[in-house]
């Protein structure tokens, strides 16, 4: 029976099978499992080492692990204050490049007075790009601290994605945020197996500067045609399917959290003030 299941997984995971079949099963509940069991038990590859620096305060990691389970969400992490320094050193010294599809190089002050002329095609979201910047945030998500949380959840983790980004106010309708990167619609995540994601306020947050949201306990429960449709759903869908079980997710500067964005999320889009975000993707 363990081969069965070692053979199981093994194939559907092969790189062959492209990511056509990661969107198809790894919305599956059960696919998940199956993955993170696999990986716990089977994976031969190396594994990624963490290192011992400290950079967020004292978590228990067993809290984190259940709420993940439960609710697919745990608040409360914290950077300390040296982190947060470093990250606004390094954004500041950053280029800044337009996330989506027009990649228009500008800086982020440039970029609010250019959205403030209200264009037909403005500013929605800002990737921070140097090498100091990449560096620092891959080794923050590689603290044991947070590597172990994603080891747990997941299996074992076989690659870590890390990004800065700067969402600004902007007049737009919800078609031109999603056609340029700006995920504003309800939606759960597919583009892989098994996956957990921590974020940090990099700025004060709250649902008028750009908050997420998450639909607690939809990771383990959607409807069958939330399964079998789009990823993505409207609003009024979500709300009436999950009432009472969104979150907005609010705090002030290196405030964080873990989420296993097989619950259905999005970003709020920013009305008042710009939000600043380091986001770690932990992929099993």
């Amino acid at each position: 029976m363990i081969n069965f299941f070692k053979k199981l997984i093994n194939t559907i995971s092969r790189r062959s099978f492209g990511r056509t079949i990661e969107y198809s099963l790894g919305r599956f509940r059960t696919v998940r499992s199956l993955r993170r069991f696999y990986l716990k038990n089977f994976d031969k590859s190396d594994f990624i080492y963490g290192n011992n620096r400290k950079f967020i305060k004292h978590l228990n990691s067993k809290e984190v692990i259940y709420n993940l389970k439960k609710k697919g969400l745990h608040e409360g992490l914290q950077l300390n204050d040296k982190t947060i320094k470093k990250f606004n050193s390094f954004i500041y010294k950053s280029k800044t490049v337009e996330h989506g599809n027009l990649k228009r190089k500008i800086s982020t002050n440039d970029a609010l007075k250019y959205n403030a002329k209200r264009p037909s095609d403005p500013i929605l979201v800002l990737d921070h790009q140097s090498k100091e910047l990449n560096n620092f945030s891959n080794t923050v998500a590689r603290s044991k601290t947070l590597l172990e949380i994603a080891e747990k959840y997941l299996g074992k983790v076989k690659k870590i994605q890390t990004k800065v980004q700067t969402s600004l106010v902007a007049d737009a309708g919800i078609y031109y945020r999603e056609d340029n990167g700006q995920t504003v619609t309800f939606h759960y995540d597919v583009e892989g197996f098994n996956f957990v994601y921590i974020f940090f306020y990099l700025s004060d947050c709250d649902k008028y500067s750009g908050a997420h949201e998450s639909i607690l306990y939809s990771h383990n429960f959607k409807k069958l045609k939330h399964l079998f449709s789009s990823a993505c759903q409207s609003e009024e869908n979500i709300y009436s399917t999950y009432k009472g079980k969104n979150k907005v997710i609010k705090g002030k500067v290196g405030f964080g959290f873990v989420e296993d964005t097989s619950c259905f999320h999005r970003a709020i889009a920013p009305l008042f003030s710009k939000r600043v975000c380091f986001q770690i993707r932990y992929v099993g």
